[in-house]
């Protein structure tokens, strides 16, 4: 089985000191005991745009933690699914603003999930909304099978 991560997940649980980091750790330890953990390239870039990154610090501590980047290159009906999905979001009825807003990213991230993963986790529950996929779950509330 692979659990994918959205990069909120591993922000969190690099990152964060209050509660959404103890809630990190918590989905992290459930997932790491039964599945391979991966993110997809984007994911990768999302957190290699916060401040202080280092790529081979960054490098081990996925290691550390037991994480790996998908690099398989995505193929093409992968972009056009991030794109129709993208597409979907952005002519629906619903307003975009604040952290409703969705970016490309956010339907990489699900593309490059529904093809190569089990299982999503996220802190974004609107994501979870848009995907209205059951195996895209907020990660606080998921429990390990």
């Amino acid at each position: 089985m692979k659990i994918a991560l959205d990069t909120n997940v591993l922000s969190y649980f690099l990152y964060a000191s209050d509660n959404l980091s103890l809630k990190a750790q918590q989905a992290m330890g459930l997932a790491r005991d039964q599945a391979e953990l991966v993110v997809c390239p984007a994911v990768y870039a999302e957190l290699a745009a916060m401040d202080g990154f280092d790529v081979d610090e960054f490098a081990q501590t996925l290691k550390d933690i037991e994480v790996s980047v998908d690099w398989t290159p995505l193929e093409p009906a992968l972009w056009l699914r991030a794109g129709l999905l993208y597409g979907q979001y952005a002519r629906s009825p619903k307003p975009k603003k604040g952290s409703d807003r969705r970016i490309l990213a956010d339907f990489l991230i699900l593309a490059h999930f529904e093809a190569r993963a089990d299982l999503l986790l996220t802190f974004d529950n609107a994501l979870v909304q848009v995907a209205a996929d059951p195996r895209v779950v907020y990660a606080p509330d998921w429990k390990s099978a």
